[in-house]
């Protein structure tokens, strides 16, 4: 079992080779993309017989309208907790990943790299999403999910509010990873933890379902 800090989970997530509230629902203002991918490396032993070269389906729905949250010292990264009607969805093989309100967001970086962020590099569009059912086999795990499309040239936004269009050619940089760890894990909140195996894949494909 490997012990890391969040921020070097946080950077296995990101960067690994080849790489709210509730209410009612603003239809208008969310977007609701499908994506596919290859599985490109794994850590561990994840469960349900995951293996390399395996394909990763899923969707991902975001709120357009959701307040995002900015620190005075990194203006330039905004995290958007996503309400209660929106989810994230991944299937790899048998294993499916399900994530919602209030352990899902979504967080634009515009130009990190001039800030010497040592995690996030560029412009990057992200979300990072729990399943509080997946890995209960042990004591205290969990199982967190994290999709970046990245542009390492910092050029391709000018601020941090949500992109209205999402195109996967706009990203050379195109990932998902899904890690179970040892240790309740809160979005946000530092820590250290111990990963139990991880899933790393490249993104191939990112089509919007509904406007």
């Amino acid at each position: 079992m490997r012990v890391i800090t969040s921020a070097l989970l946080a950077m296995i997530l990101l960067i690994l080779p080849g790489c709210g509230g509730g209410g009612g629902a603003y239809q208008s203002t969310i977007d609701t993309y499908s994506f596919t991918g290859i599985i490109t490396y794994i850590y561990g032993n994840p469960s349900n017989g995951v293996s390399v070269g395996m394909p990763v389906t899923g969707t991902f729905s975001v709120d357009r309208s959701s307040v995002g949250n900015s620190s005075t010292n990194i203006p330039n990264i905004t995290v958007y907790p996503q309400p209660s009607y929106t989810s994230v969805m991944i299937t790899v093989g048998a294993l499916t990943f399900n994530g919602s309100f209030p352990n899902y967001t979504v967080t634009v970086c515009d130009n990190v790299f001039e800030r010497s962020t040592p995690v996030i590099i560029g412009d990057q569009f992200n979300w990072q999403s729990i399943d509080p059912t997946l890995g209960t086999n042990s004591p205290i795990t969990t199982t967190i999910a994290n999709f970046s499309l990245g542009d390492g040239t910092g050029l391709l936004f000018s601020g941090t509010s949500l992109p209205t269009n999402l195109s996967i050619d706009s990203f050379p940089q195109r990932n998902l990873s899904i890690a179970n760890i040892a240790g309740a894990f809160t979005i946000g909140q530092p820590g250290e933890y111990a990963i139990n195996w991880l899933i790393f894949a490249s993104i191939d494909t990112l089509e919007p379902v509904t406007k």
